[in-house]
């Protein structure tokens, strides 16, 4: 406030007014855009805010949970123990007691034999039908040599009796052959031809 004693009071001219009242609008307009950036800031710090406090809750409860998870692996443990121990019946097949994927890759193995061995079977299958008339044939061509067995097995049957009886017939194709065989070994010696 000005004294009364100080200066007298000195009238203002339009023109100054005029620059006085440029100045207070200049001034204002500033201090207005100055509070519109002060409220975007409010605003922006309000809304950093929230965030936070969601992250602030956010890990407040992440922590809660960390807090129990020691007791409740305990109690999953013991849940597992008393499940490996119940387990019914046990087996002395190592095989039945894999885990998971490995129980996989034996299936996966096993699977692949039985397709290797059905294939093998359905060739086999396919075969058949040839193998049936290759045995039809050998049975036909077995047949005559049978009835020729049977028939040189009775006349060794009957040259036996006879030779055992004393009949001549026998005797003499022995000594028939033998005669042969010694006259063939003669003539090759004195060819000198080889056996």
């Amino acid at each position: 406030m000005r004294n009364l004693t100080d200066d007298p009071p000195r009238l203002v001219e339009g023109t100054e007014n005029d620059e006085k009242e440029a100045e207070n609008l200049a001034v204002k307009a500033s201090l207005k855009e100055r509070k519109l950036e002060v409220a975007e800031i409010l605003k922006q710090l309000e809304a950093k805010g929230q965030e936070l406090a969601l992250r602030y809750d956010a890990v407040q409860l992440r922590r809660q949970r960390l807090e129990t998870l020691p007791t409740e692996i305990e109690g999953l443990e013991g849940s597992i123990a008393q499940l490996k121990q119940d387990q019914v019946p046990t087996s002395n097949n190592p095989e039945l007691g894999l885990p998971l994927p490995e129980t996989l890759r034996l299936l996966k193995g096993r699977e692949a034999e039985l397709a290797a061995l059905n294939a093998q079977i359905v060739q086999l299958q396919a075969s058949l039908p040839n193998r049936a008339k290759d045995l039809e044939r050998l049975e036909r061509e077995i047949k005559p040599l049978e009835i020729q067995k049977q028939g040189t097995v009775a006349a060794a049957k009957e040259a036996r009796r006879r030779k055992e009886e004393g009949g001549g017939i026998g005797d003499e194709l022995e000594e028939r052959g033998r005669w042969l065989t010694a006259s063939e070994k003669a003539l090759r010696d004195m060819l000198e031809v080889e056996s």
